[in-house]
């Protein structure tokens, strides 16, 4: 996977993620859905402080690696595709409680992604990041750590797509 296919891929996802924040009134966006889940103000929390992490990795200590930058790339995206199993997010990554309004998380996520095309641009995406460890999969290349920011945020905008049909419904 390039440099520039993974920029892409993140400028579309993250502009799909802030024009979908900004659909939500005050009111719905903080409305939490039944059970125990996050309403969608928590979910824009997380996802900025994902983007935060994610540039975190990039800015990490790394190593040269002796297998192919992007080997676990296709299973972050079946793993972030597969809406049916529920993960449990790292404590750094928990939003808080009441997560924000649409506009300035929006605004917080496209300055996180502005730091991130800069980190990417500079960055030997084909190195693996010795102080981030992926929950599941362990050691990840920089390269993987971009696409998985980039599938777990797809995978969230599904969550508050079908969340906003439920409101607006």
């Amino acid at each position: 996977m390039t440099k520039e296919t993974l920029l892409a891929e993140l400028e579309q996802t993250t502009q799909a993620l802030c024009d979908l924040l900004l659909c939500f009134t005050p009111e719905s966006f903080h409305q939490k859905p039944s059970g125990s889940g996050w309403s969608a103000a928590q979910v824009a929390d997380h996802l900025v402080k994902v983007y935060a992490s994610t540039n975190g990795a990039l800015h990490s200590e790394s190593i040269p690696t002796n297998r192919p930058p992007d080997e676990k790339i296709a299973l972050l995206r079946r793993a972030m595709e597969d809406t049916g199993t529920k993960r449990v997010a790292p404590e750094r990554v928990q939003p808080s409680e009441q997560g924000g309004d649409p506009s300035t998380l929006a605004s917080q996520l496209q300055a996180q992604e502005e730091a991130l095309r800069k980190a990417i641009a500079v960055a030997d995406l084909t190195e693996a990041c010795t102080q981030y460890r992926h929950p599941s999969l362990g050691t990840m290349t920089k390269m993987e750590w971009v696409a998985f920011n980039n599938y777990h945020t797809q995978r969230h905008i599904k969550q508050l797509q079908r969340f906003l049909g439920n409101v607006l419904a």
